[in-house]
């Protein structure tokens, strides 16, 4: 059974009022909240699910953090892809042990710390982002995360200038950039034939875009969707769906390249 680590990354959990936080014991030893302080070193050494109490009789639980509980917990400066839209993502992509897989876009890089995990030690991740400044937060959240960077390889580059040779390098693709139309000619010289991609587009107008422009690049299998996510609250007596719910977060849109695409035949 493990024990819980100086260095460890956890969840923290109180169920009273519902709240996650993502921390690591080292860096806070002790927590303080509104329902009291805890005394978070006192789970080193004990199993996950150990249940602390604070210095006003609260209760809260170190738990070990799961993969959705980092996609959405690790700090964010942009917006970030939901799990809800992550999962059906890496399905559609058949990202699996061993992949290589490009992103473009990195933001946050919280799909990019799920491509990591799914492609494994044996695989690739290759992230491109525009902005310096998006590169380092990317970075430092993967960081925390994984500890090491491990299967990541991210790179600074210019939408137009891309840093690849000619050839198949990548077995899937994902575009997360405001003008997704505009990078995927390149996307598709450098992955193999057949292989799929996928844009998220906030809006219509780019989701239509996005679809026009892989159309003519000759791009088949081209299906575009809204994943919509609701809680139900299972309560004896009176189950019934939560009042609020994540609605529209974005339109995904995916297609496969071909000999013809990735040649830039039309």
């Amino acid at each position: 059974m493990p024990e819980i680590r100086e260095e460890d990354l956890v969840l923290f959990f109180v169920p009273s009022w519902g709240r996650r936080y993502l921390l690591h014991i080292r860096e806070r030893p002790s927590f303080s909240t509104h329902k009291g302080i805890f005394s978070l070193k006192e789970a080193l050494g004990r199993p996950f699910g150990v249940a602390l109490r604070s210095d006003r009789g609260e209760v809260g639980y170190v738990l070990r953090p799961t993969l959705e509980d980092l996609l959405m917990l690790l700090p964010r400066r942009t917006q970030i892809m939901y799990p809800k839209d992550i999962g059906l993502t890496l399905l559609r992509l058949g990202v699996g042990r061993g992949m290589r897989v490009l992103e473009v876009g990195t933001g946050n890089g919280n799909f990019t710390l799920a491509l990591s995990y799914f492609v494994g030690p044996e695989g690739w991740v290759v992230s491109l982002e525009r902005r310096r400044d998006h590169l380092r937060h990317a970075r430092e959240n993967l960081l925390r995360a994984l500890k090491i960077l491990g299967n990541i390889g991210l790179l600074q580059v210019e939408e137009t200038t891309w840093p690849f040779p000619d050839g198949p390098l990548f077995d899937a693709a994902f575009v997360d950039i405001p003008e997704p139309w505009k990078v995927l000619p390149e996307v598709l010289r450098v992955c193999s034939p057949g292989g799929p991609v996928g844009c998220i587009c906030p809006t219509y107008n780019q989701l239509e875009r996005t679809g026009v422009e892989m159309e003519a690049l000759g791009m088949v299998d081209i299906e575009a969707l809204e994943v919509l996510y609701r809680k139900v609250l299972p309560r004896e007596g009176k189950t019934r769906p939560h009042q609020v719910m994540v609605g529209h977060t974005a339109f995904l849109i995916f297609g496969r390249s071909t000999v013809a695409s990735r040649e830039g035949e039309r």
